[in-house]
Formats: C-alpha cells, sequence, structure tokens
C-alpha cells in the first residue's frame, strides 16, 4: 500500500533528507521521496510526502487512522515545540499540472550546488585578503597585501 500525504505549510531550509528521518525516528515508515513545491497563491512552500512502505507499528497505524480521518486534525511533531499539519494527499498517483505552483526539487538540488560553489569561493577570496607571512632568520613578518581594488595605478617617468 502506497501512502503519499500533503504538508501544506514547511519551512524553506527543511531537506529531504530531514524529512526521511522524522518519519523514519516517528517509526512511521521509509520515504520514497519528497516534492517540494511553493504556493504562488499562499505564497509558502509545502511538501507532497510519498511513502515506500510503513511500518508495522502502533504509531504508523495511529498515524494513518489520523490521516483518514477527515474530522481529526494530524500534527507531525519533528522537534518538542514544532510541528507539520498534515494532511491526505488527494491526487497521490497523478502528475497535476497546477499553476498555481512551482515545482522545485530539481532547483533546489540545484541551489544546494551553487550555494557549496559560492562557499568555495568566499573561502579563496577571504584566504587572497588574509596577509601573507615569510620567514626569515626565525623571524616572522606580515606582509600586508592590498586588495586588488585599492591598488592604484600610476605612470611610470
Amino acid at each position: 500500500m502506497t501512502i503519499s500525504i500533503y504538508i501544506p505549510i514547511i519551512r524553506g531550509k527543511t531537506t529531504d533528507e530531514f524529512v526521511k528521518s522524522v518519519f523514519q525516528y516517528k517509526n512511521i515508515g521509509e520515504v520514497l521521496r519528497v516534492d517540494f513545491v511553493f504556493n504562488k497563491v499562499k505564497q509558502r512552500i509545502e511538501a507532497f510526502v510519498h511513502l515506500k512502505t510503513y511500518e508495522h507499528s502502533q504509531e504508523a497505524t495511529d498515524f494513518i487512522n489520523s490521516i483518514e480521518n477527515a474530522e481529526e486534525q494530524t500534527k507531525l511533531f519533528y522537534n518538542e515545540n514544532s510541528y507539520w499539519p498534515i494532511l491526505k494527499n488527494r491526487n497521490p498517483d497523478k502528475k497535476v499540472v497546477n499553476d498555481d505552483y512551482l515545482n522545485f526539487g530539481d532547483t533546489k538540488e540545484e541551489l544546494l550546488k551553487i550555494k557549496e560553489q559560492v562557499e568555495h569561493l568566499t573561502k579563496l577570496v577571504e584566504a587572497r585578503n588574509k596577509p601573507r607571512e615569510c620567514w626569515m632568520d626565525d623571524t616572522t613578518y606580515s606582509m600586508n597585501y592590498p586588495p586588488i581594488s585599492d591598488v592604484k595605478r600610476t605612470k611610470s617617468r
């Protein structure tokens, strides 16, 4: 039995790895994938969580029964004070194109790669602007080079 749920509001910094770990830690089941979308109308990030398998545990049974009961509000606590509201995904098997949503699952991974590249380049620039040291007769001398933008060119006479 494949189970697909809808989280109508989720923090932008939440990763699919974190969602998977919460479902595993809560003894609910193994997550196949998480589809993050941006709701353009409500200006928020939402998620669709597709479970590969669910645990044969009381926690999983209670969770599934709760989302099946439309009158009950299901909350999945991922820490002591914070939770995700949980609803049943009404279209789990359909890849419905909805103009109100921007799917950024692939974009999110690309942004994480770009972030890593920017962090690497930032470290290179910081290293470039650090004072350089040279050793002479066991004494350390610091040579501060000005940033390239501060160097003024003069005409030689």
